[in-house]
């Protein structure tokens, strides 16, 4: 399962420069009918986050 959320989400540019490739994917730790929540670790600092991943369909772009 976590695999299938790495393989939607790649390629995707986060804030500051950052993309996925840039992390260490550990665990899902929530789950909701909108996103899901991932455990990861930024490669370069060892520093540990969550990262919120949004279904794809549920983002409006209004510009």
């Amino acid at each position: 399962d976590l695999k299938a959320v790495v393989d939607g989400i790649e390629g995707i540019q986060l804030s500051q420069g950052l993309g996925l490739g840039d992390f260490d994917l550990i665990r899902v730790i929530g789950r909701g009918s909108y996103a899901k929540v991932l455990l990861v670790r930024l490669k370069k600092n060892e520093q540990i986050y969550a990262m919120k991943v949004v279904k794809k369909e549920l983002v409006h772009d209004d510009e």
